[in-house]
């Protein structure tokens, strides 16, 4: 009897170190996984477009740039499709650029298009309705 106890308990212990093993190779997958999902530009790269503050009258505007591409160009759109102003911007990888827009052209309860193009077709647009 003895000498099956031996034998459970070093069957016991091969458990045990394939159950660690899977463990760490799982950790480690993990954490590269992780890092390649957590890198701002990834493998194609990404740009956005937001407002500073939202829920505020101000039009200022952010574009943020992660992608290859470094040329932006923005317009200023009213809500009857007349573009308010516009400009080509450079934004280098990997850096913000703030754009203040001051609203006084526009009237109160206008809807407001922030229309932003990258050189490579890529557009996106955000919406604001002044008050």
């Amino acid at each position: 009897m003895h000498t099956t106890e031996k034998n459970n308990l070093s069957g016991e212990k091969k458990i045990i170190y394939v159950v660690s093993a899977l463990l760490l190779l799982s950790f480690i997958f993990l954490g590269f996984s992780e890092k390649k999902q957590t890198d701002p530009a990834g493998k194609t790269g990404w740009w956005a477009v937001y407002f500073e503050n939202p829920k505020s009258p101000n039009l200022t505007f952010t574009i943020e740039n992660n992608g290859k591409t470094k040329k932006f160009h923005w317009k200023e759109i009213a809500e009857d499709n007349t573009i308010v102003e516009g400009a080509d911007i450079s934004v280098p990888t990997g850096q913000k650029n703030t754009i203040p827009l001051v609203d006084a052209t526009v009237p109160k309860g206008a809807k407001i298009i922030i229309e932003v193009s990258d050189e490579a077709g890529g557009k996106k647009e955000i919406y604001k309705t002044l008050n």
